[in-house]
């Protein structure tokens, strides 16, 4: 597994403001916690290994996520999330609201919103044990490892979105998605 080295792409702020705490932040930071307690996302030197977001608008690719080094064992605060607005991927520009750096997988969170429209949840966790069980459980995975961060492993991510609702990043960690946040957390937690 890859070393953590931060963000791999320019965040440009287009305003400091947090996003406004709402029903749809108070469910994430309810399933962040649950996350962290059931060790899917766990404590890392960094913070917390994995992210969560959700569409801000079904019709749009707007999205709340966890910003990046993000303690989800913490009460988390509207200051620990960031609105992202835009992603230009040919300048690996990530425009946001907010007052922290975005997820370093916000990448793979925009792709998969723009080309799964029915998909308004995304948890990225990291357990060893679901990594461990993955080959026994058939679960859908990655052909190879790729990079966090990196456009590659967005594509490969979102390629296998489109097919699955849960599934493995070789050797780094699980997606799951959902229509809503509690089908997301759903998908993991039926593997603890």
């Amino acid at each position: 597994m890859e070393i953590y080295e931060g963000v791999k792409f320019t965040t440009e702020f287009l305003s400091n403001n947090s996003p406004k705490i709402s029903p749809n932040m108070e469910e994430l930071i309810h399933w962040s916690k649950k996350f962290h307690e059931k060790n899917l996302c766990p404590d890392t030197p960094q913070g917390s290994g994995g992210n969560m977001s959700y569409r801000l608008n079904p019709s749009k690719d707007d999205f709340v996520i966890t910003g990046t080094q993000t303690k989800m064992k913490d009460k988390l605060r509207p200051e620990d999330f960031v609105l992202v607005k835009n992603v230009d991927l040919e300048k690996k520009t990530v425009s946001v609201s907010g007052k922290i750096e975005p997820s370093s997988e916000s990448i793979m969170h925009y792709l998969t919103y723009n080309r799964c429209p029915d998909i308004n949840a995304i948890f990225h966790g990291h357990s060893d044990i679901i990594l461990k069980k993955a080959k026994e459980l058939s679960l859908p995975h990655t052909e190879i490892e790729l990079p966090y961060g990196s456009l590659e492993l967005a594509q490969a991510a979102t390629k296998l979105a489109l097919k699955h609702k849960f599934f493995i990043l070789k050797n780094h960690g699980f997606i799951a998605i959902g229509k809503t946040q509690d089908r997301a957390a759903y998908e993991a937690l039926k593997f603890v």
